[in-house]
């Protein structure tokens, strides 16, 4: 039986990380858990730079016009 993965919110994917570097920071952990841990801070960033980047793209700013009709506008364009 397969189970699928439940992808986690930006949040959690923060949380984990923040619990990474803590952790890091303490220097209590093994070199090879150390490393481990620090592969795993490294691809949690990459992900949540990427879910940024992905809201970033989505984000517009809806203005309304004289006339009263909406229009949309890229954030990037003001």
């Amino acid at each position: 039986m397969a189970t699928r993965k439940k992808s986690l919110s930006f949040e959690e994917k923060m949380n984990q990380l923040e619990d990474i570097v803590i952790n890091l920071e303490k220097g209590n952990s093994p070199l090879e858990e150390s490393m481990q841990l620090f592969e795993q801070g490294m691809k949690l960033s990459a992900e949540l730079q990427k879910m940024l980047e992905t809201a970033e793209q989505k984000v517009t700013l809806l203005t309304e016009q004289a006339d009263g009709t909406i229009k949309e506008q890229d954030l990037e364009d003001m």
